[in-house]
């Protein structure tokens, strides 16, 4: 009640003047208080905003570590298959070379193939240095040891069994005609 009269004591005070002077201040506060509402809804539409794009930050950061790991293990994982895969080629061309090596060491001539077969052994040497380079003769002598040995046994194992089915065959023969 006691605003009403403020009003109308300064109405009556002022007269038109005072009317259009509160009617514009009552627009005033009505703009101040539309643009307030209207900047708090657009600071808690920025906050939200904020708050869901680091959260979706969060996310894309959590996924790329996930994937990058992933990564690196497949590198890991194929680099490994690589050098695997490498180091079983170069067994694979080794154990030809001992082949061909022990064949030629057989046929040689005395003399000859030891001159022969000294100068084969350095190129194949000297290959397998440009394969192995971080390895000593002493890793090659070793290596070659044991190749050529497991061939020697491979020789062996396969003449007994040709020996074994060579004589099954002569004893099935003598018993047929004896």
């Amino acid at each position: 009640m006691k605003h009403y009269l403020i009003v109308a004591l300064f109405i009556g005070a002022s007269g038109s003047y005072g009317y259009q002077l509160w009617q514009a201040s009552i627009e005033n506060a009505y703009t101040a208080a539309y643009s307030s509402a209207m900047l708090s809804s657009k600071v808690a539409q920025s906050k939200l905003k904020a708050k869901y794009e680091r959260k979706l930050d969060q996310q894309a950061q959590k996924y790329s570590r996930k994937l990058k790991k992933e990564r690196e293990e497949f590198e890991r994982k194929t680099s490994n298959l690589e050098r695997k895969h490498k180091k079983d080629v170069a067994k694979v061309k080794h154990q030809g070379r001992i082949r061909s090596r022990t064949q030629r060491s057989l046929a040689l001539l005395p003399l000859v193939g030891v001159a022969a077969n000294a100068w084969l052994e350095k190129k194949e040497y000297e290959e397998w240095k440009l394969d192995n380079p971080n390895k000593s003769l002493k890793e090659y002598t070793q290596q070659t040891a044991l190749e050529t040995k497991e061939h020697l046994n491979e020789l062996i194992t396969e003449f007994k069994e040709d020996q074994k089915t060579l004589s099954i065959s002569l004893k099935s023969t003598f018993d047929k005609s004896g």
